[in-house]
């Protein structure tokens, strides 16, 4: 009998990303590695390349909505997955790893608008953000 694995390809940010259906290993070796929050960020960033091959960085370039169509479509590919831990209990587990990466990004983003907002960004001349004359 030939295994099938369901796969969906979606186009993101000029990219194609085929999500793929998470194993039952692939998750065993998550919740096996996790022992305590910090474990949430390593755990997150694994099943994220488990499902699509993107790493963590990678999704800088999204926008919130299609960071969200992502979500969406790893949920989608593998609703028996997320079926079964909701039903065994890691519902609020994996709830806790999606809330840490948009706080992680939520973090980069206003990081990089404090730093172009900044008076000597905005100032013009020398040092400053603008060299018209």
């Amino acid at each position: 009998m030939e295994r099938t694995i369901r796969e969906k390809t979606i186009n993101l940010a000029g990219r194609s990303i085929t999500v793929r259906e998470l194993t039952v290993d692939a998750v065993m070796r998550l919740i096996e590695q996790s022992d305590d929050d910090t474990g949430l960020f390593v755990e997150l960033k694994q099943l994220l390349n488990s499902a699509t091959g993107l790493a963590l960085d990678d999704l800088r370039p999204f926008a919130f909505s299609e960071l969200k169509t992502l979500y969406d479509t790893i949920k989608d590919v593998n609703k028996d997955f997320f079926e079964m831990a909701r039903t065994i209990g890691l519902e609020e587990h994996l709830n806790k790893m999606w809330k840490n990466l948009l706080t992680l990004l939520s973090a980069t983003v206003t990081a990089s608008l404090d730093a172009a907002m900044s008076p000597a960004a905005l100032v013009p001349g020398p040092g400053g953000g603008s060299s018209e004359s």
